[in-house]
């Protein structure tokens, strides 16, 4: 299976994710969504495996760079969007905008924590900790 029928087979995948994403929308069958969910899921995995890339060190140096920036970035439009909500639920009066605001920094409390637990992990793991 060559890259280009893989490329058509997830462009595929994300149609129907887009239609069943409508459907269950729609419909209010979450179930519906999971099923279509997991199934894609293992579609895409079975592609993956019969394509057999060789991913060399650049490609891995590309993927560690575009995840870090895609979380720096997340975790800083979280943080303005959040601050944004608590602002308008503060001088508006709204404890619904202060609840949903409160979430979101917990949410990236979460994600910081989550982000520097992995970085302890792998610092130790391929010794980057400073103690030499």
């Amino acid at each position: 299976m060559n890259q280009i029928v893989s490329k058509a087979a997830v462009a595929f995948c994300a149609i129907l994710l887009a239609g069943g994403i409508w459907i269950a929308a729609s419909s209010g069958n979450i179930e519906l969504l999971i099923f279509i969910l997991l199934t894609l899921a293992l579609f895409l995995f079975w592609i993956w495996k019969r394509l057999n890339i060789i991913i060399d060190e650049r490609l891995v140096a590309i993927y560690e760079k575009t995840s870090v920036r895609t979380l720096e970035t997340s975790v800083l439009i979280l943080l303005l969007f959040s601050l944004f909500i608590l602002s308008i639920g503060y001088y508006a009066g709204a404890s619904n905008l202060l609840v949903w605001g409160y979430a979101l920094m917990q949410n990236i409390v979460l994600i910081m924590a989550i982000y520097i637990l992995f970085w302890l992990y792998y610092s130790r793991k391929y010794g980057v900790t400073g103690d030499e």
